[in-house]
């Protein structure tokens, strides 16, 4: 996949991000079969390829590339497994 980390952000928070709050942030916590098919789409969206660059270019866009996995993991692991704990 190869988009701008942007698009990717903005196309992630659509369908991943924000199914967890409403999911997470509800009245009822969500059941365990919620949990796991948030999760599953955790975990099949892909995150953007770093381009064919020298070594010189490549630290500045390791640090990018990991800015959408970062931005995948440290967000919707902590809301699901909080959620799923409170049930």
């Amino acid at each position: 996949m190869r988009c701008k980390v942007g698009n990717w952000s903005s196309h992630f928070t659509k369908e991943c991000l924000a199914p967890i709050i409403e999911a997470t942030q509800a009245v009822k916590p969500p059941n365990y079969q919620t949990v796991l098919e948030l999760d599953r789409k955790i975990r099949e969206f892909s995150v953007p390829e770093l381009r064919n660059s020298t070594d010189f270019d490549r630290a500045p866009m390791v640090k990018r590339s990991f800015g959408p996995s970062g931005y995948r993991l440290s967000t919707c692991h902590g809301a699901l497994t909080h959620s799923y704990q409170l049930t």
